[in-house]
């Protein structure tokens, strides 16, 4: 797609977001950052929001907003901050409770975490986030746009991407695109995806007439406490008639470097960085005369400027009726270096081949219910080819087991089956340790348990067979016990103290456990080796006595 031949003869609008970036324990704890600056961030923008008209602030981590909202604002500011959000001049951002990491986090804590950030914004404020801001995450994975999309979003924000693939995608004007990160969903869930330059989320912190932090007028937060005196350190030359000028054209030089990396003369222009707008009052004081400055001299700069949020800005970016290209990113990756990138991709290749392989291998197993005649040998004898046979049959079941951790484990599994006997034999057709009861749910099925034992990262398969005439204990079905169901019912507690208790033994080589079945509790413990005898075990004394004696 093209842009149009009066582009660079259009004047460039700039969205300046106000924003703080406060990383949810990064160097600080959440506690020392809450005392350092993040109270004061909210505290001081909801005042300075409410002062003047036409500012705007974007909130993003909901875990520093919730702990301000509960612990340290007043009446007042949550009555400003519900005014703030119906004007549409604070907006929440993703409404999750951090920025989620991209490259570990499990999909159920992204779901977590997201659900209880959205489930707070709406019960106390009735809005639902409309865009992501994943500006720090090292690396976008398809995952995130996609569950983006399914929680209803908008738009997307990336930033942290391979430098060498930012840097085409800026020379090329692709820095958004419509990305369907899942090959099965496809457009059903795609989301419009903004990448951000190679100033990231940030304004440009340096400039020519001043070593201080550029565009952060408030400075720098200080740990563990915040100056009494409120003189930050690194805090920028204030906004002067000596140095309005100077501020202007470096504002002004920067969005339209950026704007040459963009297809409309639209340009979200990030006004904020790490830590920032605890004081917000500084901050505003300054920018308000810079960018009056700027738009009082648009025709001089070619630049017009203003405060917005996501939505301002993406609401007149879709109002272009620009076509956008689709991008089937399945990972855009990370931050490293090209050689590092080199080493994932082909890492990554190895993986997949491998996996594939696998998988293939796998799911060769015959997956039907089968017939064989070989049940009645003991394992030793088993026939290593399974043969059908309809004078004596089996049928028999494939079970496909696999340990996603990185450790041995050694459990067992319960499956439902339709017969009252089984036996499960392992891959090397050994017959297993397995118990067959009666399912407490229907009295048609029957719950089969059995050990198995499986390295890390293993898979294991195992034979489930069923004869359907007699079993001798001498085969293969000694190994599985055929347990009896015994129905406990609710007890009425005036019958606990009934007489000619009715006890249930459960028991092994260690241990003898009764059971009261009047009253469904455990009555007594018995260890078989020294003979230590524990009754009443529902008494907190006993508890205490049989806790020391087991530990």
């Amino acid at each position: 797609m093209t842009v149009s031949k009066n582009d660079a003869a259009e004047r460039v609008q700039a969205f300046v977001i106000p924003h703080s970036h406060m990383d949810v324990g990064w160097v600080y704890t959440v506690q020392e950052s809450m005392h350092a600056y993040a109270s004061n961030v909210y505290s001081s923008v909801v005042e300075e929001l409410s002062r003047v008209k036409n500012r705007k602030f974007i909130a993003v981590e909901q875990e520093f907003f919730r702990l301000w909202w509960v612990n340290v604002a007043t009446d007042w500011h949550k009555k400003q901050v519900k005014q703030l959000l119906h004007e549409g001049r604070l907006e929440f951002i993703i409404g999750g409770q951090v920025m989620h990491d991209e490259a570990v986090t499990d999909v159920d804590d992204a779901i977590l975490q997201l659900t209880e950030g959205h489930g707070f914004l709406y019960e106390t404020f009735g809005v639902r986030p409309r865009f992501g801001w994943h500006v720090d995450p090292f690396g976008a994975s398809a995952t995130t746009p996609v569950l983006f999309a399914l929680a209803g979003f908008d738009a997307h924000l990336i930033s942290r991407i391979d430098y060498d693939l930012k840097d085409d995608m800026q020379k090329n004007k692709k820095l958004q695109f419509v990305w369907r990160g899942s090959p099965s969903l496809k457009e059903k869930q795609e989301i419009f995806t903004h990448t951000m330059d190679q100033f990231s989320y940030c304004t440009p912190s340096h400039i020519s007439f001043s070593n201080r932090s550029g565009f952060y007028w408030n400075g720098v937060a200080l740990f563990p406490d915040p100056p009494k005196d409120g003189i930050y350190p690194n805090m920028s030359l204030p906004v002067t008639k000596e140095t309005v000028e100077l501020y202007a054209q470096t504002m002004v030089d920067n969005i339209k470097q950026r704007a040459q990396w963009f297809r409309t003369s639209h340009v979200l222009w990030p006004w904020g960085c790490d830590k920032q707008f605890f004081n917000a009052s500084v901050q505003f004081m300054n920018m308000d005369v810079l960018m009056n400055y700027i738009n009082a001299h648009s025709d001089k700069y070619g630049v017009a400027v203003q405060y917005a949020t996501l939505q301002d800005y993406f609401q007149t970016l879709h109002q272009t009726n620009l076509s956008w290209d689709v991008q089937h990113h399945d990972g855009i990756t990370g931050t490293e270096s090209p050689k590092v990138a080199d080493m994932y991709m082909e890492h990554l290749m190895q993986g997949m081949m491998g996996a594939e392989e696998l998988l293939a291998a796998i799911f060769l197993l015959p997956q039907s219910l089968e017939l064989s005649n070989d049940i009645h040998h003991p394992p030793e004898y088993r026939p290593t080819t399974v043969k059908t046979d309809s004078g004596n049959d089996v049928v028999e079941q494939h079970i496909i087991v696999y340990n996603p951790l990185a450790w041995n484990i050694s459990t067992y599994i319960n499956i439902s089956v339709a017969y009252a006997m089984a036996v499960v034999l392992d891959d090397e057709g050994k017959a297993v340790p397995a118990q067959i009861q009666q399912s407490m749910e229907s009295t048609t099925v029957y719950d089969l348990f059995f050990v198995v034992e499986l390295g890390g990262l293993q898979y294991r398969k195992y034979i489930v067979q069923f004869p359907q005439s007699h079993c001798d204990t001498w085969s293969a079905c000694g190994a599985t016990h055929v347990a009896r169901v015994v129905k406990f019912e609710k007890k009425n507690v005036n019958q606990w103290k009934r007489k000619g208790r009715k006890l249930l033994p459960v028991l092994n080589e260690c241990y003898k456990l009764m059971f009261d079945q009047e009253t469904n509790l455990l009555h007594s413990i018995t260890d078989r080796q020294v003979l230590f005898h524990v009754t009443d075990c529902h008494s907190y004394v006993q508890w205490k006595i049989l806790i020391k004696f087991l530990t």
